[in-house]
């Protein structure tokens, strides 16, 4: 799947209490604000998806879960990008730990490696024998103790508010 250059740059910031989304559009140098419930019910509609039953949306019950490879100890996983460059120089704490492989998506599997704190480093997705896509997730910061106000702050920009 390939993201539309229109995607490219969006923040997404979902205001809890008050149930608005804002969407600020780099292309468009504007913030979209919606009611969160507006979105889901577009987003659902688009997807043909039935949000009146999140237990449906959220079914995780036919995915099965299967370690592939424990690296505990001295062996670690040599995570390789499309650069073909090793990860050799990432500390003990960011080195793949496990490998998992989840079954259960009709006719697609996913490998996930995670580190030793269970954050996942490589995802990679297969039809059939069929590497599909990777994701890396590189230089992830967890509890950066942000306030609100700082991760909510978006670019003074004209606002479209929708009905």
């Amino acid at each position: 799947i390939t993201e539309p250059s229109i995607l490219e740059g969006q923040i997404i910031v979902i205001f809890q209490d008050s149930l608005e989304v804002n969407v600020y559009m780099p292309i468009a140098d504007r913030i979209m604000v919606k009611r969160a419930d507006d979105l889901a019910e577009d987003t659902a509609m688009g997807l043909g998806i039935d949000l009146t039953n999140l237990a449906d949306v959220f079914d995780f019950e036919d995915l099965v879960v299967e370690l592939l490879d424990d690296a505990a100890g001295e062996a670690q996983f040599e995570l390789q990008d499309e650069n073909d460059e090793c990860d050799d120089e990432l500390s003990e704490e960011t080195k793949a730990n496990w490998v998992l492989r989840v079954t259960g998506f009709e006719e697609q599997e996913q490998r996930i490696w995670l580190t030793a704190d269970w954050l996942p480093q490589k995802i990679e997705v297969y039809e059939k024998d069929s590497l599909l896509g990777t994701v890396w997730f590189r230089d992830v910061l967890v509890d950066q103790e942000l306030d609100k106000d700082d991760i909510s702050a978006l670019p003074d920009v004209r606002r479209t508010y929708s009905q």
